[in-house]
């Protein structure tokens, strides 16, 4: 019994193979379109957020230019990490908008 609960705890039951390549021209094909569907849309919520001084819009649109910035270091650079890392800078930023226009409409005590 105890033989047959160790091979359950080995780690050769959860190995496999995968299956990596080096060139993905369909994958790369689709990030260019997404980038440029971003960056259209990033157009768009600018100029929107600046005539209706929506900070919504303008929220969305840095959002949009740190994704951006993201896709084309992961591409040319390699740096696949910052992703990851405007991920929480955008978060970040629209956290301190966010307490911000909490602060305009109600009385809100700073820490």
């Amino acid at each position: 019994m105890w033989r047959q609960q160790k091979s359950l705890l080995s780690f050769d039951n959860w190995k496999h193979r995968h299956d990596y390549s080096v060139s993905n021209e369909k994958g790369e094909k689709r990030t260019l379109y997404v980038l440029a569907l971003t960056a259209a849309t990033m157009i768009v919520e600018i100029t929107a957020g600046s005539v209706y001084g929506s900070m919504a819009f303008l929220a969305d649109a840095v959002t949009s230019l740190l994704a951006i910035v993201a896709l084309l270091a992961g591409k040319f650079l390699g740096w696949n990490w910052l992703d990851s890392t405007m991920g929480i800078i955008g978060a970040l930023i629209i956290t301190h908008w966010a307490y911000g226009l909490l602060a305009k409409t109600v009385s809100v005590r700073k820490v």
